[in-house]
């Protein structure tokens, strides 16, 4: 389903927020370490870009931009050989659709935003291949989808839209086979 983020209302996010969180989402706050760790840096960058903004919704998107627009796209070793992945993204400033999922995931819980992880299948049209995205909880609207690694591309190319389609939403083209790491 396509949701048209413009069409939310911010208040009733903010509203929702506050009388917390339905237990089916609550598992999707916590560290599940080896992947998801709230390390001292994290947690600083994660207060840095969160700054005094309250609303749930306007901080993830504050997280994708961070990501989409200061990280770079590129592969990285074999994820068990890395001690924090998401840590490793943003020290490094670079890692694939995984690593840019993991770090979108790890801030959002840092920030009480419960967050989880997709993968399996993108079959476009013309090209068909594995790929990571993230899907994160806003009180009032449900699940939406995050795709830092399709958005910073759609960036890189000026196609604004699209860099916007993917904080919130993900093409028909995506066959999911794990919902979890």
């Amino acid at each position: 389903r396509y949701v048209d983020l413009r069409q939310i209302d911010l208040d009733a996010v903010a509203a929702a927020a506050a009388d917390g969180y339905p237990a089916e989402v609550m598992p999707f706050l916590e560290e599940r370490g080896p992947h998801i760790l709230f390390t001292p840096y994290l947690r600083s960058l994660a207060a840095e870009l969160i700054g005094d903004e309250p609303n749930p919704l306007k901080i993830a998107r504050s997280f994708y931009d961070y990501i989409t627009c200061n990280l770079r796209y590129s592969y990285v070793r074999d994820y068990a050989a890395l001690d924090s992945i998401a840590e490793y993204m943003a020290i490094n400033q670079k890692g694939d659709c995984g690593v840019m999922a993991i770090l979108f995931i790890t801030l959002c819980r840092i920030a009480g935003i419960p967050a989880k992880w997709q993968s399996g299948i993108d079959s476009e049209p013309n090209d068909i291949g594995e790929h990571d995205w993230a899907q994160f909880y806003v009180p009032s609207v449900g699940w939406l989808y995050c795709d830092p690694s399709f958005g910073r591309s759609c960036r890189l190319r000026n196609r604004e839209e699209m860099w916007n389609f993917f904080f919130g939403n993900i093409e028909p083209f995506r066959i999911p086979l794990n919902c979890d790491m």
